[in-house]
């Protein structure tokens, strides 16, 4: 049997199953999350909100899954919002996810799908740590991405497991995955485009407005600028905030870039190099400015 790329069954690196009862209540998954807090230890997804309501999952941070952490959601929520808030607890998803979707506007072949979505982010300087195929498995559970599982290119009534197990086909069946965004993950898409994000950054850290657009103009230059440089820059401008009494700054250039990449408008390629986006968000702004 012929098949496309082998997917890894994993929610942002944990480990995932389905019909399983919680044996946690909301209480006591609230009181480990917060003595998790109390110890410094992180709970990445120590309550998952599920695609589907009721639906549990079983997260295990490590290779042991001894003790499990089981946790479902009384009500039912919104798939968006609840893509949308996982994207926001894992900035660096949010480049792959955004172009998984926009390339599957129309129906996508798996393989071919992530071949070119990886070569763009590669390019882009944006490639996840994560397999790429972790990242779509995500956004089909979470309904941004419908998944189609075609033999021979024909509609094919199950998954790609169901069909690995099928013992009437034959090693000469082609078995491939397609995928198509939905209106859900048009929605998230949406959402995390680089001209809100960086709108919503500027409205979240009114205090750091300046900073954040001098550093967009700072390295919308020929190769950027390392660290350094963009420390040595702002720290003339005075924009490190230094702590009157040490001398010593308060915030670090590192800070401004990070927010910036994570909103879309600044990329890392051994410098900070400002996006096309980056610049149309600080030319508007300092047009805002300015007016």
């Amino acid at each position: 049997m012929k098949r496309g790329p082998k997917r890894e069954m994993t929610s942002f690196g944990w480990k995932v199953e389905r019909g399983l009862q919680p044996t946690m209540s909301i209480e006591e998954i609230k009181e480990r999350a917060a003595r998790a807090a109390e110890e410094g230890t992180v709970l990445e997804e120590s309550a998952v909100i599920p695609p589907v309501p009721h639906a549990a999952y079983v997260d295990s941070p490590s290779e042991d899954e001894s003790e499990p952490v089981i946790a479902c959601a009384e009500e039912p929520v919104d798939q968006v919002e609840a893509l949308a808030q996982s994207l926001r607890d894992n900035p660096t998803l949010i480049e792959p996810a955004r172009a998984l979707l926009a390339a599957c506007s129309e129906e996508r072949e798996g393989s071919e799908l992530l071949a070119q979505v990886d070569a763009q982010l590669e390019a882009a300087g944006t490639k996840p740590v994560q397999a790429l195929s972790s990242v779509a498995d995500v956004l089909v559970r979470r309904g941004a991405l419908a998944c189609q599982v075609k033999v021979n290119g024909e509609s094919y009534e199950g998954s790609i497991e169901d069909a690995i197990a099928d013992e009437s086909l034959t090693e000469d069946d082609v078995v491939e995955e397609w995928y198509v965004t939905t209106s859900e993950g048009q929605s998230v898409a949406k959402l995390f485009e680089p001209a809100t994000r960086l709108d919503a950054l500027f409205l979240e850290r009114p205090h750091l407005a300046g900073a954040l657009l001098r550093t967009l103009e700072l390295c919308d230059r020929e190769g950027g600028l390392t660290t350094k440089d963009l420390q040595n820059l702002l720290d003339a401008e005075g924009l490190l905030f230094r702590d009157p009494r040490t001398d010593i700054p308060t915030i670090w250039p590192s800070l401004y870039g990070n927010l910036l990449k994570d909103a879309g408008g600044i990329r890392w390629e051994h410098a900070w190099i400002t996006t096309q986006e980056g610049r149309m968000a600080a030319s508007n702004r300092r047009a805002g400015h300015t007016a």
